[in-house]
Order: C-alpha cells, then sequence, then structure tokens
C-alpha cells in the first residue's frame, strides 16, 4: 500500500493556485507555507470560496489527528496562491512568478 511506503515529505513544495486556502483550518494549517494572492497583490491567501481549501486537504491534510480527512500526502508543504476571487474567477496576470518558485508540482 502507498503509505506503507511514504507518507509524502515536508521537502516538497506543492503550491495550489486556486482560491486561496484557509491557513488556520486545523487539517492543514501544519502543512501550509508562505504563499500569495495575485488576484488582490497581497500575501494574504485568505479563502472565502472553499474550493482551494477543498484541494489542499486532498493534497496535504494532516492525518491522525482525529480531524477531517487525510490527505494524499500527509507531509507536505503547501503553497497557496490566489489567483481568482470569492466567486472563483480569476487569471494569473503573469506568468514571470513561475521563475521565482521553487516548486516541482502545480495543481490548478
Amino acid at each position: 500500500y502507498a503509505w506503507d511506503r511514504t507518507t509524502g515529505s515536508a521537502g516538497v513544495t506543492v503550491a495550489v493556485i486556486d482560491t486561496g486556502v484557509q491557513v488556520s483550518h486545523p487539517d492543514l494549517a501544519g502543512n501550509i507555507s508562505s504563499g500569495y494572492d495575485f488576484y488582490n497583490d497581497t500575501t494574504q491567501v485568505t479563502d472565502h470560496n472553499g474550493h482551494g481549501t477543498h484541494v489542499a486537504g486532498i493534497i496535504g491534510a494532516v492525518t491522525n489527528n482525529g480531524l477531517g480527512i487525510s490527505g494524499i500526502n500527509w507531509d507536505v508543504s503547501i503553497m497557496a496562491l490566489k489567483a481568482a476571487d470569492d466567486s472563483g474567477a480569476g487569471y494569473l496576470k503573469t506568468s514571470s512568478w513561475k521563475r521565482q518558485l521553487n516548486t516541482r508540482i502545480i495543481r490548478v
């Protein structure tokens, strides 16, 4: 079984480009790294829609804590990149940010 082989690595960063992430969510707080809100040009990545938080949870919710769900990677660093408004509509104004990130996996 996959989790018998690995539960992920905090050295791996997964960028979630979505509606933001609820960084204080108890199933995610231990796995959230820095992020950026490209839609509003700020470091506040608060998710008022819920979709980005849901995606981040599937990728890396903390496991065996008696809460919520188990993420695919129990140990992972999630970089929240907000590129949408509260309705989920949005876009990235530039792709130059890709060169600045040290990530290998991106979920849009």
